[in-house]
């Protein structure tokens, strides 16, 4: 889908704008049915879980880049936004082969509606542009998922510092002391 929303969007046409949101909302409402599903049926996996939250960011970031390259976001919002982002993914990753852990919690839940909401703003004001209000909506909706994703960052950075591979021993750090979860293979 966020190949067809990158080819409606830089048609630069009201109607196409307008077919792009449509495609948008439909993309956000099916990437939320499809976790429900996957959650209620059992069907969740490590790869689908993060293959999922893979694909949801590059849509979600096609879409900004192409807002900010429209005009709509400030710079330092979305750099700030697209470097915070980063660092958790990777941390992310790293702590997820570690820790042997996945999955979402709220701040992302919360960061990605507020993303979703802020280009919904973008949207509107690329079809409309005398609601010059969106602007500074889709702006603020975007400083509010950054923010609002920051405990998030904290969790994963000390989740990422808590197990650690000390001379090939897989090592996990605790408030009550140390624990060799693994040992070294000869």
């Amino acid at each position: 889908m966020t190949i067809v929303m990158l080819i409606l969007f830089f048609q630069n046409t009201r109607d196409l704008y307008l077919v792009t949101s449509v495609v948008f909302a439909l993309a956000v409402i099916s990437d939320i049915l499809d976790g429900y599903v996957a959650r209620k049926f059992a069907q969740v996996s490590r790869f689908g879980s993060r293959l999922d939250a893979l694909l949801d960011k590059i849509m979600v970031y096609a879409m900004i880049f192409s807002l900010f390259y429209a005009g709509i976001y400030n710079p330092a919002v979305v750099f700030a936004m697209f470097f915070r982002d980063m660092l958790a993914d990777g941390l992310r990753n790293y702590a997820y082969e570690v820790a042997d852990s996945s999955g979402s919690n709220f701040w992302g839940k919360a960061k990605f509606t507020c993303q979703s909401i802020s280009i919904g703003l973008g949207l509107i004001y690329c079809i409309e542009p005398e609601y010059s209000q969106c602007v500074w909506l889709a702006n603020a909706f975007l400083i509010l998922g950054f923010s609002l994703s920051l405990p998030g960052l904290l969790n994963i950075i000390l989740m990422s510092q808590q197990t650690t591979y000390v001379h090939g021993a897989k090592i996990s750090l605790h408030s009550s002391g140390v624990e060799i979860v693994q040992g070294i293979e000869s």
